[in-house]
């Protein structure tokens, strides 16, 4: 904002008003590269708290699979 405000003195072809012009640029890009980063960042934390559950229940369900299996097995009259 406050290069704004000192690029609002400078006439738009003077030398100054360009530079500020490239800082403001510059700043805005390095802006949105954190933008950026952080988004990701907090993708990253989401399925570092999800993943583990996740993962945990997909081992519960095999289980259960299996032992269903067996109780199947267990339950099948002897041939």
């Amino acid at each position: 904002d406050a290069k704004l405000a000192e690029q609002s003195l400078y006439a738009v072809n003077s030398t100054r008003y360009q530079e500020l012009a490239e800082e403001i640029n510059k700043l805005d890009t390095e802006t949105l590269g954190l933008m950026e980063d952080n988004e990701k960042l907090k993708d990253t934390i989401f399925e570092l708290r999800f993943t583990p559950l996740e993962d945990g229940i997909d081992k519960m369900e095999s289980l259960r699979s299996e032992l269903k299996d067996f109780m199947d097995l267990l339950n099948e009259p002897a041939k």
